[in-house]
């Protein structure tokens, strides 16, 4: 489970020790309402908005409709408080429309005129090199997330340390600790039972379109002989389930992804899409492809191959990552 909901957030809130000073909470939801609910019990003095993106379309009838229940974060930020928003993003100034006089907007991204902005990013011997723009001067910074759409996001962090005037040089130098979790990015070697190597990038927790893509731009910045990724559902999209899952085809079409495994009867749109080279091999489910895996793992995979992985956590991707993990276990 997680605690931005309900019951997850009044229980974060209450178990806060007394010395905190600081408490960073998440605001989650599927529905509209929600984030006004978990808003007025927290009241926070700055209100992140990361993204808008096509998620939990099933229950809106369109992205504008998402647009809105995020904006029901803003009338709650505490007077005086920061509004921190995607100053790339098409609803910027429709989130803007919504905050309060007595909120300060700040904005970050790659658009020139973002307050923190993200001006270069390289990945280089395994980190992320990145440059960032906050009121005229530039700061460099490492770290271990891969990825442009994480660099984007530290903008947002970076205004956050910089609104509650701590020490940006020292939270820099701490960036290069901060490593992916479980799920969320982490990269792992497994070695096969004749000890080939492979790496696997666990993305296993969510997926949407927006992620998808942000992930295999990522991989793109990486090594390696082939890159392969193995995609599952990405649930909660409605009736533009179809269309969304086919429109992934074109990213990966224009990638330089080598081999592309499908799991779910959603994801057979976007595998009938996806150019016959890049095609490996489509599953009815996560339990199908493990199975399949135990007999023939050692005919798809090669030395220092890169597999990603990811799909709606609903569509169980997880067990993909445990079967390769068990394997490195029983082969040590």
């Amino acid at each position: 489970g997680n605690f931005n909901n309900h019951i997850g957030l009044p229980f974060s809130i209450v178990h806060m020790p007394n010395y905190s000073q600081y408490g960073i909470f998440e605001l989650g939801m599927n529905a509209s309402g929600e984030i006004d609910f978990l808003a007025n019990i927290l009241k926070p003095h700055i209100g992140i908005i990361t993204k808008i993106a096509a998620v939990h379309l099933e229950f809106f009838d369109n992205i504008e409709g998402i647009a809105n229940a995020k904006a029901e974060l803003l009338p709650h930020i505490c007077e005086h408080g920061y509004a921190i928003l995607p100053r790339d993003d098409n609803f910027f100034d429709h989130l803007c429309a919504k905050i309060p006089k007595n909120v300060t907007c700040l904005s970050f991204g790659k658009h020139h005129d973002a307050d923190y902005r993200l001006l270069d990013y390289r990945y280089e011997r395994n980190m992320s090199m990145l440059k960032i723009g906050i009121r005229g001067q530039e700061y460099d910074i490492k770290w271990q997330l891969v990825g442009e759409h994480h660099a984007i996001n530290l903008c947002a962090v970076m205004a956050s340390i910089d609104t509650l005037n701590c020490n940006i040089s020292h939270a820099i130098k701490n960036m290069p600790l901060i490593y992916p979790l479980t799920g969320r990015g982490q990269k792992i070697p497994v070695t096969l039972h004749d000890n080939r190597v492979i790496f696997i990038i666990d993305e296993s927790y969510n997926a949407s379109v927006a992620s998808i893509s942000a992930m295999i731009d990522s991989i793109k910045h990486m090594k390696a002989p082939r890159k392969i990724i193995i995609l599952g559902d990405m649930l909660e999209l409605g009736k533009e389930s179809p269309n969304l899952h086919q429109s992934l085809a074109d990213i990966i079409n224009h990638s330089d992804i080598d081999k592309v495994y499908c799991v779910g009867e959603m994801m057979q749109y976007c595998f009938d899409a996806i150019i016959d080279d890049k095609k490996a091999i489509s599953y009815h489910n996560s339990q199908e492809m493990v199975n399949d895996l135990n007999k023939n793992y050692h005919r798809y995979f090669n030395h220092h191959d890169l597999i990603a992985i990811k799909g709606s956590s609903g569509t169980k991707m997880r067990i993909i990552v445990d079967f390769f993990m068990n394997i490195s276990i029983e082969s040590a």
